[in-house]
Protein backbone atom coordinates (compact mmCIF):
# COMPACT_ATOMS: atom_id res chain seq x y z
CA UNK A 1 0.00 0.00 0.00
CA UNK A 2 2.65 2.09 0.36
CA UNK A 3 2.55 3.52 -3.63
CA UNK A 4 -0.98 4.94 -2.18
CA UNK A 5 0.44 7.26 0.13
CA UNK A 6 2.04 10.42 -0.60
CA UNK A 7 5.75 11.13 -0.44
CA UNK A 8 6.93 13.77 2.25
CA UNK A 9 8.48 15.48 -0.83
CA UNK A 10 5.23 16.11 -2.56
CA UNK A 11 3.49 17.45 0.45
CA UNK A 12 6.28 19.79 0.44
CA UNK A 13 6.10 21.15 -2.81
CA UNK A 14 2.55 22.30 -2.48
CA UNK A 15 3.09 23.18 1.26
CA UNK A 16 5.52 25.80 0.24
CA UNK A 17 3.85 26.81 -2.63
CA UNK A 18 0.64 27.61 -0.64
CA UNK A 19 3.17 29.40 2.29
CA UNK A 20 4.57 31.97 -0.55
CA UNK A 21 1.16 32.38 -1.73
CA UNK A 22 -0.30 33.36 1.73
CA UNK A 23 2.56 35.27 2.75
CA UNK A 24 2.58 37.24 -0.75
CA UNK A 25 -0.82 37.67 -0.04
CA UNK A 26 -0.30 38.97 3.97
CA UNK A 27 2.29 41.65 3.07
CA UNK A 28 -0.71 43.03 0.34
CA UNK A 29 -3.27 42.62 3.06
CA UNK A 30 -1.17 44.97 5.82
CA UNK A 31 -1.72 48.08 4.19
CA UNK A 32 -4.93 47.13 3.16
CA UNK A 33 -7.45 45.65 5.50
CA UNK A 34 -6.55 44.89 8.63
CA UNK A 35 -8.97 42.45 9.53
CA UNK A 36 -8.05 40.37 5.82
CA UNK A 37 -4.43 40.14 7.36
CA UNK A 38 -5.56 38.95 10.64
CA UNK A 39 -7.49 36.36 8.46
CA UNK A 40 -4.71 35.31 6.12
CA UNK A 41 -2.36 35.33 8.86
CA UNK A 42 -4.80 32.79 10.67
CA UNK A 43 -4.84 30.94 7.73
CA UNK A 44 -0.57 30.37 7.79
CA UNK A 45 -0.99 29.32 11.28
CA UNK A 46 -3.24 26.77 10.42
CA UNK A 47 -0.91 25.44 8.03
CA UNK A 48 2.29 25.07 10.05
CA UNK A 49 -0.01 23.39 12.67
CA UNK A 50 -1.47 21.32 9.53
CA UNK A 51 2.18 20.29 8.59
CA UNK A 52 3.65 19.59 12.17
CA UNK A 53 0.65 17.10 13.03
CA UNK A 54 -0.24 16.09 9.47
CA UNK A 55 -1.99 12.47 10.90
CA UNK A 56 -3.45 14.17 13.69
CA UNK A 57 -5.59 16.61 10.98
CA UNK A 58 -6.32 13.46 8.93
CA UNK A 59 -8.22 12.19 11.62
CA UNK A 60 -9.75 15.07 12.52
CA UNK A 61 -10.95 15.46 9.07
CA UNK A 62 -11.98 11.81 8.69
CA UNK A 63 -14.37 12.13 11.67
CA UNK A 64 -15.59 15.48 10.87
CA UNK A 65 -16.81 14.83 7.83
CA UNK A 66 -18.63 11.50 8.80
CA UNK A 67 -19.98 13.19 11.68
CA UNK A 68 -20.97 16.13 8.85
CA UNK A 69 -22.86 13.31 6.70
CA UNK A 70 -24.47 11.66 9.39
CA UNK A 71 -26.12 15.17 10.35
CA UNK A 72 -27.00 15.84 6.66
CA UNK A 73 -28.35 12.46 6.67
CA UNK A 74 -30.92 12.77 9.67
CA UNK A 75 -31.69 16.47 9.68
CA UNK A 76 -31.18 17.71 6.39
CA UNK A 77 -31.46 21.20 5.65
CA UNK A 78 -32.01 22.05 9.47
CA UNK A 79 -28.41 20.63 10.55
CA UNK A 80 -27.03 22.14 7.27
CA UNK A 81 -27.65 25.62 8.67
CA UNK A 82 -25.44 25.77 11.43
CA UNK A 83 -22.91 28.16 11.57
CA UNK A 84 -22.73 31.88 11.28
CA UNK A 85 -23.28 33.41 7.28
CA UNK A 86 -21.68 32.57 5.42
CA UNK A 87 -19.60 30.29 6.87
CA UNK A 88 -21.77 26.91 7.56
CA UNK A 89 -20.66 23.48 9.41
CA UNK A 90 -20.09 22.30 5.82
CA UNK A 91 -17.89 24.68 5.12
CA UNK A 92 -15.59 24.59 8.47
CA UNK A 93 -15.14 20.91 7.37
CA UNK A 94 -13.80 21.64 4.21
CA UNK A 95 -11.46 23.85 5.24
CA UNK A 96 -10.41 21.06 7.38
CA UNK A 97 -10.40 18.50 4.33
CA UNK A 98 -7.97 21.30 2.68
CA UNK A 99 -5.05 21.76 5.82
CA UNK A 100 -4.94 17.46 5.52
CA UNK A 101 -4.48 17.76 2.55
CA UNK A 102 -1.61 19.99 2.89
CA UNK A 103 -0.04 18.52 5.60
CA UNK A 104 -0.47 14.93 4.38
CA UNK A 105 -0.38 15.81 -0.01
CA UNK A 106 -1.83 14.65 -2.74
CA UNK A 107 -1.76 11.02 -4.25
CA UNK A 108 -0.32 11.93 -7.50
CA UNK A 109 -2.17 8.39 -8.79
CA UNK A 110 -5.28 10.20 -8.81
CA UNK A 111 -4.60 12.27 -11.07
CA UNK A 112 -4.25 8.99 -13.49
CA UNK A 113 -7.50 8.35 -12.89
CA UNK A 114 -10.35 9.52 -15.33
CA UNK A 115 -13.14 10.05 -13.22
CA UNK A 116 -10.94 12.40 -11.19
CA UNK A 117 -9.59 14.07 -14.11
CA UNK A 118 -13.08 14.66 -15.51
CA UNK A 119 -14.18 16.23 -12.59
CA UNK A 120 -11.28 18.32 -12.37
CA UNK A 121 -12.15 19.83 -16.06
CA UNK A 122 -16.08 20.20 -14.71
CA UNK A 123 -14.87 22.31 -11.97
CA UNK A 124 -12.26 24.13 -13.88
CA UNK A 125 -15.18 25.18 -16.45
CA UNK A 126 -17.36 25.63 -14.04
CA UNK A 127 -14.79 28.38 -11.98
CA UNK A 128 -14.82 30.07 -15.86
CA UNK A 129 -18.44 30.60 -15.84
CA UNK A 130 -17.96 31.97 -11.90
CA UNK A 131 -15.07 34.20 -11.66
CA UNK A 132 -16.38 37.21 -14.12
CA UNK A 133 -19.62 37.31 -11.76
CA UNK A 134 -17.86 37.75 -8.65
CA UNK A 135 -17.77 40.84 -8.76
CA UNK A 136 -21.57 41.61 -9.98
CA UNK A 137 -23.25 39.13 -7.48
CA UNK A 138 -20.73 38.32 -4.79
CA UNK A 139 -21.76 36.07 -2.70
CA UNK A 140 -25.09 34.91 -4.99
CA UNK A 141 -22.12 34.07 -7.12
CA UNK A 142 -20.22 31.58 -5.11
CA UNK A 143 -23.58 30.08 -3.57
CA UNK A 144 -24.79 29.29 -6.85
CA UNK A 145 -21.45 27.28 -7.69
CA UNK A 146 -21.33 24.91 -5.18
CA UNK A 147 -23.15 22.42 -7.44
CA UNK A 148 -19.19 21.69 -8.91
CA UNK A 149 -17.52 23.84 -6.17
CA UNK A 150 -18.41 20.87 -3.56
CA UNK A 151 -16.23 18.82 -5.90
CA UNK A 152 -14.01 19.62 -3.50
CA UNK A 153 -14.74 17.30 -1.32
CA UNK A 154 -14.93 14.31 -3.72
CA UNK A 155 -11.28 15.34 -4.10
CA UNK A 156 -10.52 15.84 -0.63
CA UNK A 157 -11.83 12.47 0.74
CA UNK A 158 -10.52 10.30 -2.25
CA UNK A 159 -6.93 11.53 -0.71
CA UNK A 160 -8.23 10.81 2.86
CA UNK A 161 -9.54 7.26 1.56
CA UNK A 162 -6.48 6.37 -0.35
CA UNK A 163 -3.80 7.56 2.42
CA UNK A 164 -5.61 6.05 4.97
CA UNK A 165 -6.59 2.36 3.86
CA UNK A 166 -10.32 3.61 4.73
CA UNK A 167 -11.93 1.87 1.69
CA UNK A 168 -13.07 -1.36 3.89
CA UNK A 169 -14.47 0.42 7.03
CA UNK A 170 -16.37 2.71 5.70
CA UNK A 171 -19.55 0.37 4.97
CA UNK A 172 -19.16 -0.87 8.24
CA UNK A 173 -19.57 2.73 9.55
CA UNK A 174 -22.61 3.16 7.16
CA UNK A 175 -24.12 -0.24 8.23
CA UNK A 176 -24.07 1.17 11.95
CA UNK A 177 -25.72 4.62 10.58
CA UNK A 178 -28.41 2.34 9.33
CA UNK A 179 -31.50 1.77 11.69
CA UNK A 180 -30.97 5.75 12.57
CA UNK A 181 -31.65 6.61 8.83
CA UNK A 182 -34.65 4.87 8.77
CA UNK A 183 -36.10 5.93 12.18
CA UNK A 184 -34.70 9.08 12.51
CA UNK A 185 -34.76 10.80 9.26
CA UNK A 186 -38.46 10.27 8.14
CA UNK A 187 -39.02 11.27 12.52
CA UNK A 188 -37.39 14.27 12.26
CA UNK A 189 -39.37 15.37 8.68
CA UNK A 190 -42.74 14.49 10.50
CA UNK A 191 -42.10 16.56 13.89
CA UNK A 192 -41.70 19.85 12.02
CA UNK A 193 -44.78 18.98 9.93
CA UNK A 194 -46.54 17.58 13.15
CA UNK A 195 -45.86 21.01 15.03
CA UNK A 196 -45.99 23.41 11.79
CA UNK A 197 -42.31 24.57 12.42
CA UNK A 198 -40.75 26.72 10.02
CA UNK A 199 -37.04 27.33 11.13
CA UNK A 200 -35.38 28.08 14.95
CA UNK A 201 -35.33 31.87 15.42
CA UNK A 202 -31.82 33.96 15.26
CA UNK A 203 -30.13 31.21 13.33
CA UNK A 204 -29.81 30.71 9.83
CA UNK A 205 -31.95 26.86 10.77
CA UNK A 206 -34.87 25.96 9.01
CA UNK A 207 -37.05 23.08 8.56
CA UNK A 208 -36.29 20.33 6.84
CA UNK A 209 -37.35 19.61 3.22
CA UNK A 210 -39.13 15.69 2.59
CA UNK A 211 -36.60 15.29 -0.54
CA UNK A 212 -33.96 15.33 2.10
CA UNK A 213 -33.35 11.36 3.38
CA UNK A 214 -35.30 10.11 0.44
CA UNK A 215 -31.94 9.09 -1.14
CA UNK A 216 -30.50 8.02 2.27
CA UNK A 217 -33.66 5.96 2.73
CA UNK A 218 -32.41 4.28 -0.83
CA UNK A 219 -28.96 3.69 0.12
CA UNK A 220 -30.08 2.38 3.13
CA UNK A 221 -32.25 -0.29 1.51
CA UNK A 222 -30.23 -0.89 -1.29
CA UNK A 223 -27.12 -1.84 2.18
CA UNK A 224 -29.88 -3.94 2.77
CA UNK A 225 -30.36 -5.80 0.04
CA UNK A 226 -27.08 -5.68 -1.15
CA UNK A 227 -26.24 -8.08 1.78
CA UNK A 228 -23.08 -6.23 3.12
CA UNK A 229 -21.62 -7.47 6.62
CA UNK A 230 -21.65 -4.62 8.82
CA UNK A 231 -19.86 -6.47 11.51
CA UNK A 232 -19.78 -9.62 13.38
CA UNK A 233 -21.62 -12.13 11.87
CA UNK A 234 -25.29 -12.03 13.14
CA UNK A 235 -26.76 -14.32 15.50
CA UNK A 236 -29.21 -16.98 14.28
CA UNK A 237 -31.51 -16.55 17.32
CA UNK A 238 -34.84 -14.72 17.66
CA UNK A 239 -33.41 -11.68 18.69
CA UNK A 240 -31.78 -11.17 15.67
CA UNK A 241 -34.68 -12.16 13.52
CA UNK A 242 -36.90 -9.76 15.58
CA UNK A 243 -34.42 -7.45 14.52
CA UNK A 244 -34.72 -7.96 11.55
CA UNK A 245 -38.44 -7.37 11.09
CA UNK A 246 -38.08 -4.19 12.84
CA UNK A 247 -35.37 -2.87 10.33
CA UNK A 248 -37.71 -4.16 7.39
CA UNK A 249 -40.81 -2.64 9.04
CA UNK A 250 -38.91 0.87 9.78
CA UNK A 251 -37.65 0.98 6.23
CA UNK A 252 -41.04 0.38 5.35
CA UNK A 253 -42.88 2.96 7.10
CA UNK A 254 -40.26 5.72 5.88
CA UNK A 255 -41.09 5.10 2.35
CA UNK A 256 -44.77 5.54 3.03
CA UNK A 257 -44.02 8.66 4.98
CA UNK A 258 -41.12 10.56 2.96
CA UNK A 259 -42.91 8.60 -0.33
CA UNK A 260 -46.22 10.35 0.48
CA UNK A 261 -44.49 14.01 0.56
CA UNK A 262 -42.27 13.72 -2.33
CA UNK A 263 -42.43 12.09 -6.14
CA UNK A 264 -39.03 12.42 -6.48
CA UNK A 265 -38.06 10.81 -3.46
CA UNK A 266 -39.91 8.03 -3.80
CA UNK A 267 -38.88 7.89 -7.54
CA UNK A 268 -35.12 7.84 -6.11
CA UNK A 269 -35.77 5.17 -3.09
CA UNK A 270 -37.89 2.99 -5.97
CA UNK A 271 -34.86 3.30 -7.87
CA UNK A 272 -32.37 2.70 -5.45
CA UNK A 273 -34.47 -0.73 -4.81
CA UNK A 274 -34.52 -1.72 -8.05
CA UNK A 275 -31.39 -1.54 -9.43
CA UNK A 276 -29.61 -3.70 -6.27
CA UNK A 277 -32.33 -6.41 -7.28
CA UNK A 278 -31.27 -6.39 -10.93
CA UNK A 279 -27.34 -6.66 -9.97
CA UNK A 280 -27.65 -8.90 -6.66
CA UNK A 281 -31.34 -10.75 -7.76
CA UNK A 282 -30.73 -13.89 -5.26
CA UNK A 283 -28.98 -11.91 -2.52
CA UNK A 284 -31.68 -9.29 -2.50
CA UNK A 285 -34.72 -12.03 -3.36
CA UNK A 286 -34.41 -13.52 -0.22
CA UNK A 287 -34.67 -9.93 1.58
CA UNK A 288 -37.34 -9.20 -0.34
CA UNK A 289 -39.34 -11.96 0.59
CA UNK A 290 -39.13 -10.79 4.29
CA UNK A 291 -39.81 -7.00 3.27
CA UNK A 292 -42.72 -7.96 0.75
CA UNK A 293 -44.28 -9.71 3.90
CA UNK A 294 -43.99 -6.91 6.32
CA UNK A 295 -45.15 -4.69 4.03
CA UNK A 296 -48.53 -6.50 3.50
CA UNK A 297 -48.72 -7.19 7.30
CA UNK A 298 -48.54 -2.89 7.51
CA UNK A 299 -50.89 -2.72 4.41
CA UNK A 300 -53.43 -4.94 5.91
CA UNK A 301 -53.33 -2.58 9.48
CA UNK A 302 -53.33 0.38 7.56
CA UNK A 303 -56.18 -0.25 5.60
CA UNK A 304 -58.02 -1.82 8.38
CA UNK A 305 -57.50 0.73 10.81
CA UNK A 306 -58.38 3.26 7.44
CA UNK A 307 -56.11 5.38 9.09
CA UNK A 308 -54.48 9.00 7.57
CA UNK A 309 -52.62 12.17 8.24
CA UNK A 310 -53.43 15.22 6.56
CA UNK A 311 -49.82 17.24 5.81
CA UNK A 312 -50.04 20.69 6.88
CA UNK A 313 -50.14 23.40 4.27
CA UNK A 314 -50.18 20.18 1.66
CA UNK A 315 -52.84 18.27 -0.56
CA UNK A 316 -51.37 15.41 0.56
CA UNK A 317 -51.70 12.57 3.08
CA UNK A 318 -49.53 10.28 4.33
CA UNK A 319 -50.44 6.79 3.65
CA UNK A 320 -50.46 3.96 0.65
CA UNK A 321 -53.07 5.40 -1.36
CA UNK A 322 -50.93 8.91 -1.57
CA UNK A 323 -47.98 6.87 -3.00
CA UNK A 324 -50.38 5.77 -5.40
CA UNK A 325 -51.24 9.11 -6.62
CA UNK A 326 -47.27 10.15 -6.57
CA UNK A 327 -46.60 7.38 -9.05
CA UNK A 328 -49.53 8.42 -11.31
CA UNK A 329 -48.90 11.68 -11.41
CA UNK A 330 -45.08 11.19 -12.86
CA UNK A 331 -46.94 9.29 -15.57
CA UNK A 332 -48.67 12.08 -16.55
CA UNK A 333 -51.91 12.03 -14.58
CA UNK A 334 -54.07 15.30 -13.52
CA UNK A 335 -56.43 13.29 -11.48
CA UNK A 336 -55.37 13.29 -8.28
CA UNK A 337 -54.64 17.30 -8.02
CA UNK A 338 -50.65 17.19 -9.01
CA UNK A 339 -50.03 18.04 -12.39
CA UNK A 340 -49.73 22.06 -11.08
CA UNK A 341 -45.85 21.32 -9.41
CA UNK A 342 -45.49 19.45 -12.85
CA UNK A 343 -46.26 21.85 -15.27
CA UNK A 344 -44.64 24.54 -13.56
CA UNK A 345 -41.20 22.64 -14.17
CA UNK A 346 -41.95 21.67 -17.36
CA UNK A 347 -42.50 25.46 -18.31
CA UNK A 348 -38.85 25.68 -16.83
CA UNK A 349 -36.97 23.38 -18.27
CA UNK A 350 -38.11 23.52 -21.45
CA UNK A 351 -37.24 27.75 -21.67
CA UNK A 352 -33.93 26.79 -20.03
CA UNK A 353 -33.33 24.17 -23.16
CA UNK A 354 -34.55 27.28 -26.01
CA UNK A 355 -32.19 29.53 -24.46
CA UNK A 356 -29.35 27.38 -24.47
CA UNK A 357 -29.26 24.61 -26.65
CA UNK A 358 -31.12 26.28 -29.15
CA UNK A 359 -30.27 30.00 -28.57
CA UNK A 360 -27.40 32.35 -27.57
CA UNK A 361 -26.24 31.01 -24.61
CA UNK A 362 -25.36 27.60 -25.73
CA UNK A 363 -21.41 28.09 -25.28
CA UNK A 364 -21.43 30.14 -21.86
CA UNK A 365 -24.61 29.92 -20.07
CA UNK A 366 -26.21 32.72 -17.70
CA UNK A 367 -23.09 31.98 -15.48
CA UNK A 368 -23.33 31.44 -11.44
CA UNK A 369 -25.04 34.36 -9.69
CA UNK A 370 -27.68 35.20 -11.59
CA UNK A 371 -31.13 34.79 -9.88
CA UNK A 372 -32.81 31.64 -12.76
CA UNK A 373 -36.11 32.54 -11.09
CA UNK A 374 -36.55 36.24 -11.89
CA UNK A 375 -33.90 36.47 -15.01
CA UNK A 376 -36.20 33.44 -16.80
CA UNK A 377 -39.45 35.03 -15.91
CA UNK A 378 -40.71 31.88 -14.08
CA UNK A 379 -41.58 33.34 -10.39
CA UNK A 380 -44.03 30.76 -8.81
CA UNK A 381 -43.91 31.99 -5.39
CA UNK A 382 -43.16 35.40 -4.51
CA UNK A 383 -42.32 35.01 -0.85
CA UNK A 384 -39.92 32.18 -1.68
CA UNK A 385 -38.35 32.44 -5.20
CA UNK A 386 -36.31 29.58 -6.72
CA UNK A 387 -32.82 29.99 -7.94
CA UNK A 388 -32.58 27.27 -9.63
CA UNK A 389 -35.23 25.61 -12.07
CA UNK A 390 -35.10 21.87 -9.70
CA UNK A 391 -32.92 19.99 -11.64
CA UNK A 392 -29.13 19.98 -11.27
CA UNK A 393 -28.49 18.93 -14.62
CA UNK A 394 -30.80 21.81 -16.05
CA UNK A 395 -28.75 24.68 -13.63
CA UNK A 396 -25.74 23.05 -14.70
CA UNK A 397 -26.81 23.86 -18.79
CA UNK A 398 -28.56 27.15 -17.80
CA UNK A 399 -25.55 28.43 -16.01
CA UNK A 400 -22.08 26.75 -17.71
CA UNK A 401 -24.24 25.97 -20.59
CA UNK A 402 -23.88 23.23 -23.51
CA UNK A 403 -19.86 22.50 -22.46
CA UNK A 404 -20.75 22.44 -18.89
CA UNK A 405 -23.69 20.27 -19.23
CA UNK A 406 -21.46 17.75 -21.35
CA UNK A 407 -18.70 17.55 -18.89
CA UNK A 408 -21.38 17.20 -16.28
CA UNK A 409 -22.79 13.78 -18.42
CA UNK A 410 -19.29 12.36 -19.08
CA UNK A 411 -18.53 12.52 -15.71
CA UNK A 412 -21.68 10.97 -14.67
CA UNK A 413 -21.67 7.93 -17.57
CA UNK A 414 -18.40 7.19 -16.65
CA UNK A 415 -18.65 6.65 -13.42
CA UNK A 416 -21.88 4.69 -13.47
CA UNK A 417 -19.76 2.85 -16.06
CA UNK A 418 -17.04 2.08 -14.13
CA UNK A 419 -19.17 0.97 -10.92
CA UNK A 420 -20.72 -1.80 -13.63
CA UNK A 421 -17.35 -2.73 -15.03
CA UNK A 422 -16.19 -3.11 -11.55
CA UNK A 423 -19.45 -5.20 -10.10
CA UNK A 424 -18.47 -7.38 -13.42
CA UNK A 425 -15.03 -7.92 -12.55
CA UNK A 426 -15.93 -8.95 -9.02
CA UNK A 427 -18.31 -11.53 -9.89
CA UNK A 428 -16.38 -12.58 -12.30
CA UNK A 429 -13.53 -13.30 -9.47
CA UNK A 430 -15.92 -14.88 -7.25
CA UNK A 431 -15.63 -11.90 -5.03
CA UNK A 432 -19.34 -11.61 -3.94
CA UNK A 433 -18.97 -9.26 -0.94
CA UNK A 434 -16.69 -6.90 -3.44
CA UNK A 435 -19.66 -7.12 -6.39
CA UNK A 436 -22.63 -6.36 -3.86
CA UNK A 437 -20.31 -3.04 -2.37
CA UNK A 438 -20.33 -1.70 -6.18
CA UNK A 439 -23.82 -2.29 -6.19
CA UNK A 440 -24.62 -0.50 -3.16
CA UNK A 441 -22.54 2.54 -4.63
CA UNK A 442 -24.03 2.56 -7.64
CA UNK A 443 -27.56 2.42 -6.18
CA UNK A 444 -27.06 5.28 -3.91
CA UNK A 445 -25.27 7.34 -6.47
CA UNK A 446 -28.34 6.96 -8.62
CA UNK A 447 -30.65 7.26 -5.32
CA UNK A 448 -29.06 10.78 -5.16
CA UNK A 449 -29.22 11.58 -8.58
CA UNK A 450 -33.24 10.99 -9.60
CA UNK A 451 -33.89 13.12 -5.89
CA UNK A 452 -31.69 16.22 -7.59
CA UNK A 453 -33.91 15.65 -10.67
CA UNK A 454 -36.70 17.10 -9.22
CA UNK A 455 -35.52 18.97 -6.09
CA UNK A 456 -32.45 21.15 -6.14
CA UNK A 457 -30.49 18.93 -3.50
CA UNK A 458 -27.26 19.32 -5.31
CA UNK A 459 -27.07 23.45 -4.72
CA UNK A 460 -27.27 22.67 -1.05
CA UNK A 461 -24.61 21.40 1.41
CA UNK A 462 -26.97 18.50 2.55
CA UNK A 463 -27.43 16.85 -0.88
CA UNK A 464 -24.42 18.01 -2.75
CA UNK A 465 -21.74 17.22 -0.08
CA UNK A 466 -23.03 13.47 -0.03
CA UNK A 467 -23.68 13.21 -3.59
CA UNK A 468 -19.88 13.93 -3.90
CA UNK A 469 -18.61 11.75 -0.82
CA UNK A 470 -20.75 8.72 -3.29
CA UNK A 471 -19.22 9.92 -6.19
CA UNK A 472 -15.61 9.31 -4.11
CA UNK A 473 -15.80 6.10 -2.71
CA UNK A 474 -17.00 4.54 -5.74
CA UNK A 475 -13.82 5.95 -7.44
CA UNK A 476 -11.44 4.54 -4.90
CA UNK A 477 -13.51 1.43 -5.11
CA UNK A 478 -12.58 1.11 -9.08
CA UNK A 479 -8.80 2.26 -8.25
CA UNK A 480 -8.31 -0.61 -5.62
CA UNK A 481 -9.75 -3.31 -7.40
CA UNK A 482 -7.27 -2.17 -10.00
CA UNK A 483 -4.76 -2.62 -8.29
CA UNK A 484 -5.38 -5.90 -6.84
CA UNK A 485 -5.49 -7.86 -10.48
CA UNK A 486 -6.52 -10.83 -9.72
CA UNK A 487 -5.20 -13.89 -11.48
CA UNK A 488 -7.27 -16.08 -9.80
CA UNK A 489 -10.91 -16.46 -8.58
CA UNK A 490 -10.42 -16.12 -4.76
CA UNK A 491 -14.01 -16.43 -2.64
CA UNK A 492 -14.73 -13.09 -0.31
CA UNK A 493 -17.07 -14.70 2.60
CA UNK A 494 -18.28 -12.37 5.50
CA UNK A 495 -16.45 -13.72 7.87
CA UNK A 496 -13.01 -12.20 5.74
CA UNK A 497 -14.92 -8.98 5.70
CA UNK A 498 -14.39 -8.53 9.34
CA UNK A 499 -10.88 -9.31 8.61
CA UNK A 500 -9.13 -7.42 6.08
CA UNK A 501 -10.08 -5.34 3.05
CA UNK A 502 -11.49 -6.83 0.13
CA UNK A 503 -9.12 -5.24 -2.03
CA UNK A 504 -6.13 -6.73 -0.22
CA UNK A 505 -7.71 -10.24 0.61
CA UNK A 506 -6.87 -11.77 -2.87
CA UNK A 507 -5.84 -15.16 -2.17
CA UNK A 508 -5.27 -15.00 1.54
CA UNK A 509 -9.14 -14.90 2.59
Amino acid sequence: MTSWKAAPRQATTLILAVMLGLSSLFAVAVGWNPVVAVAIAGCILAVTIARGVPQRIDQIFLYSLLALLAGYALFGRTFAGIGVFPVFIGELVLALGLLSAIGNGWPPSLLRTPSVCLLIAFMAWGATRTVPYLGVYGLSAIRDAVIWGYGSFALLFLSLIVRRDLLWRLPRLFGRLVPYILVVAPGWILLWMVFDLWGILGTAMSGPKPADPAPHLGGAAAFLLAGIPAGRAASRGHASVLAEWGIWLALLLGVVAIGSLTRGGLVAIIAAIGIVTMLRPFKAGKKLIMAGATALLVGTVWLGGQSDYVVPDRDRTIDPEQIVKNLMSIGGSSEYGLEDTRRWRLLWWNKILDYTVHGEYFWTGKGFGVNLTYDDGILRDPDTPNRNPHNGSLTILARAGVPGLVLWAALQLGFALSMLRGWLRARRFGQHAQASVFAWVLAYWAAILINATFDPSLEGPQGGIWFWCVFAYGVALTMGQARQAPQVAPRITAASYDRASVLSASGRA
